[in-house]
């Protein structure tokens, strides 16, 4: 009967350093995944921010883009508007 008893203490003993070294795997697992969530979180507000730099930059570049557009058809407007006054001018002071 003694024995039995020392056995049962024994696989009380092992279950509770069983369950203790679960628990602290359990433990040192879950506040590494915190640490690793913590560390994408933050690898992500960075992805974030660059993400809104670059819509900001390409946002500018086209209005930039539409700018340079408009300037070009200006100029070549006023270089047609110019040649077009050029050969009137040229033929009514032939004409004299």
């Amino acid at each position: 009967m003694m024995f039995v008893f020392k056995t049962i203490k024994y696989l009380f003993f092992f279950i509770f350093i069983f369950i203790t070294e679960a628990e602290q795997f359990l433990y040192d697992r879950s506040v590494a995944i915190q640490n690793e969530n913590l560390q994408l979180r933050k690898s992500l507000q960075e992805l974030l921010k660059r993400i809104q730099a670059l819509n900001e930059s390409k946002q500018r570049l086209e209005e930039e883009q539409i700018h340079l557009i408009r300037q070009l058809k200006l100029a070549a407007d006023l270089k047609r508007i110019r040649l077009n006054k050029v050969p009137s001018a040229i033929n009514t002071t032939s004409s004299k």
